[in-house]
């Protein structure tokens, strides 16, 4: 009798009961300390409120706003984890949305980016920044005399980054860049679309649903304590502060994002200080210049936070980056009136339903990838590097 020293494992994974148990645990405490920052918040609500010019939406009748061009990316996740290297697949596309009911839309772009040995969190952000380059290549595709407003999701700037504020020359290929270069490539990209916004005259809004941002803590730290800021998002602060109906504007992106990097500076060092020297620069020089050019840009672009007034499931505040800061009060308004219960814009919600890869897509991905060069030695390039995660890309067979 021969020993099979062999094993399987079955699809259904059983749950680890020790894992389970401390996880419970780790999981009271977390929710413990959240709720206890979330208390703290309305605590101080109306003293927070007094400094945060809070204003009511006003029903101002029907919007200008008819025809919008709205744009969004989606990647695969996780990305496809190969013993050649990491794959991760960027697709872009549109919507045009109007009061008839939605209008022409597409898939625009899609990209491959092979990841070669970087560390994940790296590859991660070149993947954000080359789906910005493919939004913002497509809103000015797509952008002409019949649309009234553009609509991207996410923040309108990627502004965390130094080079971002060096704006790359228009002949750029981004195809062999990464990291920093590439961010610089993303303020170059968003440039071009904002000049031909400015030539139309149509606006550009970034809709930010996962908040992340802390803008809003240099008008309260004083109030919720020097330890809490770190702690404090914009997200859950407006979430918790506005009413429904409600909003706020930060009026000048740049000069909130200084007064971040100030608050923040003494914790984050030196990344936090060579920000702000960047920024310091850039707003010394002509507007002629690419990098005067868009920080004049952050300059006249809004920050807004708003609750709709309709119904949702899930309460929360949305933050808006709206370029040119003097059509805020227009473009609030119309998001109040057409948010849906995902708590975004319409056409967000729509142009976010449309451009998405599922895993039954990404699964047909890597069976594709197989296919091509069925060689000994391109199978073994194109092997799962972790064969225990082959159930996220392997359809499931027998």
């Amino acid at each position: 009798m021969s020993l099979d020293y062999s094993y399987a494992i079955d699809e259904e994974v059983e749950e680890n009961p020790e894992i389970l148990l401390a996880l419970s645990k780790l999981s009271t405490r977390v929710a413990r300390e959240i709720s206890r920052r979330a208390e703290t918040l309305a605590k101080l609500r109306e003293e927070i409120r007094s400094r945060l010019e809070i204003r009511k939406s006003e029903d101002t009748g029907s919007s200008r706003f008819l025809s919008i061009l709205a744009v969004d990316s989606t990647w695969s996740t996780p990305p496809l984890d190969l013993v050649a290297g990491s794959i991760a697949f960027i697709a872009t596309g549109y919507v045009i949305a109007a009061p008839s009911g939605l209008g022409a839309h597409g898939i625009s772009r899609v990209a491959a980016r092979l990841g070669l040995g970087e560390v994940e969190g790296r590859f991660k952000l070149s993947i954000e920044l080359d789906s910005k380059i493919m939004e913002y290549l497509t809103a000015h595709e797509m952008l002409n005399e019949s649309v009234d407003m553009v609509m991207l999701d996410g923040s309108l700037y990627f502004s965390s980054m130094h080079d971002f504020y060096n704006p790359a020359p228009p002949t750029t290929d981004r195809r062999m860049l990464a990291g920093a270069e590439l961010a610089s490539l993303v303020s170059r990209a968003l440039l071009d679309l904002m000049y031909k916004a400015d030539e139309l005259q149509a606006p550009l809004v970034g809709v930010v649903k996962r908040v992340s941002s802390k803008l809003l803590l240099p008008k309260i730290s004083d109030i919720i304590g020097l330890k809490e800021p770190a702690y404090v998002n914009d997200k859950l602060l407006a979430s918790i502060i506005l009413e429904p109906g409600e909003y706020m504007i930060l009026e000048n992106y740049l000069e909130a994002h200084r007064k971040y990097l100030e608050l923040a500076a003494a914790s984050q060092g030196k990344n936090a200080w060579r920000l702000l020297k960047t920024i310091e620069y850039c707003t010394s020089l002509p507007e002629n210049t690419p990098q005067g050019s868009l920080c004049n840009r952050m300059k006249k672009t809004a920050i807004a936070f708003y609750r709709h007034k309709g119904p949702t499931g899930y309460p929360q505040a949305t933050r808006l980056d709206i370029y040119p800061a003097n059509r805020a009060e227009e473009i609030i308004e119309y998001a109040m009136k057409h948010t849906t219960e995902n708590n975004v814009p319409e056409p967000i919600d729509h142009v976010d339903r449309y451009v998405r890869i599922d895993t039954a897509t990404i699964k047909r991905l890597y069976q594709i990838l197989r296919s091509i060069s069925p060689t000994p030695e391109s199978l073994i390039a194109l092997n799962l590097t972790n064969p225990q995660k082959r159930y996220l890309y392997e359809e499931k067979t027998g």
